[in-house]
């Protein structure tokens, strides 16, 4: 996480990083808040996308949010990773998921809860009729410990099946 720190009369943004064995290593800072001490250095940032599929006889649109920090666009079964939704990628079992259908539907996938990040999340629309389909769905990360949401991103997959 950057700090603003005033260094010579002047605000800076720096990323603390401390020396172990000999190597430089982002530092997670800590702040105590009634009576625990959490760590506040965690990143955890996603954006809106839109996941396009098309295919003949069948197509698949889906979105992870992986246990391993990454984040999956998945398009007629082919993964790519697209960004990390934790910086640095530790203790993401400390953080929930909740996806809100905000149109359209899924074909699998949980709406409506808050689910742990200890396992991945995955959000799908298939389709194998012919003709365009699209769901769009508002996924939020908050952390467990005080339910505070730190992001969200509108998420729309769209699949297309020709004939």
């Amino acid at each position: 996480m950057p700090l603003t720190v005033r260094y010579n009369g002047t605000w800076r943004t720096v990323v603390p990083y401390v020396r172990v064995g000999g190597v430089w290593r982002n530092a997670l800072v800590h702040a105590r808040t009634g009576g625990t001490w959490r760590a506040v250095s965690d990143l955890v940032q996603i954006q809106d996308e839109l996941i396009f599929a098309s295919g003949v006889g069948s197509a698949s649109a889906e979105y992870e949010l992986s246990h391993t920090g990454d984040i999956f666009r998945i398009v007629n079964s082919m993964p790519t990773d697209i960004g990390d939704w934790i910086t640095p990628k530790v203790r993401m079992s400390d953080y929930e998921c909740r996806a809100t259908l905000v149109s359209g539907s899924l074909s699998s996938g949980t709406t409506g809860t808050w689910l742990s990040l200890s396992q991945l999340r995955r959000w799908t629309l298939f389709r194998f009729v012919s003709g365009p389909q699209t769901t769009v769905l508002q996924i939020e990360i908050r952390r467990a410990a005080d339910q505070v949401v730190l992001d969200s991103a509108q998420i729309t997959l769209q699949v297309l099946v020709e004939e």
